[in-house]
C-alpha cells in the first residue's frame, strides 16, 4: 500500500505539472530526445559547440519514450507530453523509496514513516523532483545509490558494488556529483580502510565513466569530444560566471531556506545533534551535508537545484529530530503510526498552498502558449517568433511540428561567451542587445514591412557557440509573434506591430514573476492586415 501511495503521488504530482521552472528541464533532455527521436528541434551550445559538455546518456531513454510513441502513432496526441511526465514521476518515486529504507536500516521504522512523511510533503520535491532537470535525475539516483552506501561502520562488498555502480551513471550525466562521492570515498577507502576488494570495485566503475564517455560519440557535435571532461573545464572557466555569480554564503541563506523550507529547524537542530552524537551513520550524513554545501560555496556559478541531490540527507537529519522531540508525547501524534506532534506537522504542511501555486500557476502562461500554438492549423501557422529571453518556453518537445523548420521557427538567442571571448564582464548576447533597446532591434533586423508569403529568417540567430554579432542577424517577419506583454510597455513597440497588421489573438493570465522582462502574461500576435 505504501509503494501504491509514492507512485500515485509522484506521477500525479508529474502530469499536473503545468508549468515552467528551468529551460534546462526541456533543453538538457526533451528537446534533445526529440531532436534524437524525430530529427528536429532545436539544440542549444552545450550541445553544438566544438567541445558539447552534455551527453546524449541523459535524453536517449526519453527519445526511446518518444520512438515508442511514434510507433504506436500516438505522438500527434498528448501522449506527447503526458507519457514524458509519467516516467519521470515513476522514476522520481524511487527517491522516496530509497530515502525510506536508508533510514529504516539505520533508525528504524518510526523513523522511517516520518522521513517518508518529509520528503512526499517537501515543497522542492513537488517543485522539481518529477520534471526533467539533469539536477533531478542527479537526486534520484544519489539516494538510491547511497540507500546502498554503509553509512555504518562495516562496509558490505556488495552494497557497496551496486552504490558505486550509481554512482558513476550519476557522475556521467553530472560530473559534479563527483563532489557528494569523493567525500564518501575517502571516508571508505581512507579512514575506515576498505580492503583491496573495495578497491578493484572502484577502479572497475571508474572505467565505466570512461566507457560512458563513449556514448558521446553518437551526440550532435561534428566531432568527437568527451563531455565530462568538456563540462570540467567549462565550468572552471570564466563561461560559468556569463550565468551569474552569487556570493559564497549564496546556499546558507538563500538555497537551504528554499530547499528544506519549513523543515529547515529541523534539519539544523539533526545536523548539529547528528555532529555532536556517538551515531556513525548520522554523523557521516551530517559531515557529507556539511562537505557538499562548502564545495559547491566556493564556486561561482551557483542556482538553488544545485543542492537537491542532498535534500533526502537534510530529511532524515530533520526526521530524527522530529521523532526525538515528539516521542515523549504520543497521545499528540497525528497518526499512532507517525511520531510527529500534531503541531509540528501543520507547521510542516503549510507549504502546500505554496507547491499547488508552482505545479500548477506560476509559468503556466510559457506552458500554455505552446499548447495553443500547437493547436493552430498548419495552413494558418506559417511561422513564429519569440520576442522573449531566450528559453523562455519549450521548443518541438511540445510544438511537434516538422513543417516549421529553421528559419520558420526561432527565437531570440543568448549563446555563452566561449573562446575565443576573454572577457565576459563585457559580452552582450542577442537577448541582451534586444532589449536593451527593441524599437532599435525591430526596425534594424526586420524589413519595413511584412512579407505576406512569409518566408524563413535567414540568420534570426546567432549559431551555437558562436559569438553573438548584431551584423549576423536577418529576420522576416513571422505569421505570428509571440512575447510577454511587459514588451508592449516598451515606446513604439505596440504602435509598430499595429502598423503592420498584427493584431492579439490569445493572452495568458499574469502571475508574480520576478524578472520584469516576463511579466503581464504572454501574448500571441498574428499577422492579418496592415492599417
Amino acid at each position: 500500500m505504501r509503494l501504491v501511495l509514492i507512485f500515485a503521488l509522484r506521477i500525479s504530482i508529474a502530469v499536473l505539472t503545468r508549468t515552467f521552472f528551468q529551460p534546462d528541464e526541456f533543453f538538457q533532455c526533451l528537446e534533445p530526445a526529440h531532436r534524437l527521436a524525430f530529427g528536429y528541434g532545436h539544440l542549444t551550445w552545450e550541445w553544438l559547440s566544438a567541445k558539447p559538455i552534455r551527453t546524449i546518456a541523459y535524453p536517449a531513454p526519453w527519445a526511446l519514450l518518444y520512438k515508442g510513441l511514434q510507433w504506436a502513432h500516438l505522438d500527434e496526441t498528448s501522449a506527447l507530453i503526458i507519457v514524458p511526465k509519467i516516467f519521470a514521476g515513476f522514476l522520481a518515486a524511487f527517491t522516496d523509496i530509497a530515502i525510506h529504507g536508508i533510514v529504516c536500516r539505520h533508525l528504524g521504522r518510526k523513523y522511517g514513516s516520518v522521513v517518508l512523511f518529509l520528503s512526499l510533503s517537501s515543497f522542492f520535491h513537488s517543485l522539481a523532483l518529477t520534471r526533467t532537470l539533469a539536477t533531478s535525475m542527479e537526486t534520484i539516483l544519489t539516494t538510491v545509490a547511497l540507500s546502498f552506501w554503509p553509512f555504518s561502520d562495516v562496509p558490505f562488498t556488495r552494497r557497496v558494488r551496486v552504490a558505486l555502480s550509481i554512482a558513476a551513471f550519476s557522475c556521467i550525466l553530472r560530473p559534479t556529483s563527483a563532489i557528494i562521492w569523493s567525500f564518501l570515498f575517502i571516508d571508505l577507502f581512507i579512514f575506515r580502510k576498505a580492503g583491496l576488494e573495495m578497491w578493484f570495485s572502484i577502479i572497475s566503475r571508474c572505467a565505466a565513466l570512461a566507457i560512458g564517455s563513449a556514448f558521446d560519440r553518437f551526440g550532435f557535435s561534428s566531432q568527437y569530444s568527451p563531455s565530462i571532461l568538456n563540462f570540467l573545464g567549462i565550468n572552471s572557466s570564466s563561461v560559468a560566471s556569463f550565468y551569474g555569480r552569487m556570493p559564497w554564503h549564496y546556499y546558507i541563506v538563500q538555497a537551504l531556506p528554499i530547499l528544506c523550507n519549513t523543515s529547515l529547524p529541523f534539519a539544523l537542530q539533526g545536523t548539529f545533534s547528528a555532529l555532536r552524537g556517538n551515531h556513525m551513520a548520522m554523523k557521516r550524513m551530517a559531515m557529507l551535508v556539511i562537505w557538499t554545501i562548502f564545495t559547491y560555496s566556493l564556486i561561482g556559478h551557483k542556482e538553488w537545484r544545485f543542492l537537491h541531490p542532498i535534500l533526502p540527507l537534510l530529511h532524515v537529519l530533520s526526521a530524527k529530530a522530529i521523532v526525538d522531540a515528539s516521542q515523549n508525547f504520543p497521545n499528540k501524534w497525528i497518526h499512532p503510526s507517525i511520531s510527529i506532534r500534531r503541531t509540528h506537522a501543520i507547521f510542516l504542511l503549510s507549504t502546500i498552498p505554496l507547491s499547488i501555486y508552482v505545479i500548477l500557476f506560476h509559468g503556466r502562461a510559457q506552458i500554455e502558449v505552446m499548447e495553443h500554438l500547437r493547436g493552430i492549423p498548419s495552413f494558418e501557422l506559417c511561422s513564429i517568433g519569440f520576442l522573449m529571453p531566450c528559453h523562455s518556453t519549450p521548443w518541438q518537445s511540445h510544438l511537434h511540428r516538422p513543417e516549421l523548420g529553421p528559419g520558420s521557427l526561432w527565437a531570440l538567442g543568448c549563446e555563452a561567451p566561449l573562446p575565443p571571448i576573454s572577457d565576459v564582464r563585457v559580452y552582450r548576447d542577442q537577448t541582451d542587445l534586444f532589449f536593451e533597446s527593441p524599437i532599435a532591434y525591430l526596425t534594424t533586423h526586420f524589413p519595413r514591412n511584412v512579407n505576406s508569403s512569409f518566408p524563413p529568417s535567414l540568420r534570426p540567430a546567432s549559431l551555437p557557440g558562436r559569438p553573438s554579432r548584431k551584423a549576423d542577424w536577418i529576420h522576416e517577419w513571422p505569421s505570428h509573434l509571440v512575447f510577454f506583454g511587459a514588451l508592449l510597455d516598451n515606446p513604439g513597440v505596440k504602435d509598430l506591430f499595429t502598423r503592420l497588421g498584427y493584431r492579439e489573438v490569445w493572452s495568458s493570465t499574469a502571475w508574480w514573476e520576478e524578472d520584469p522582462r516576463r511579466r503581464k502574461g504572454v501574448k500571441v500576435w498574428d499577422y492579418t492586415m496592415p492599417l
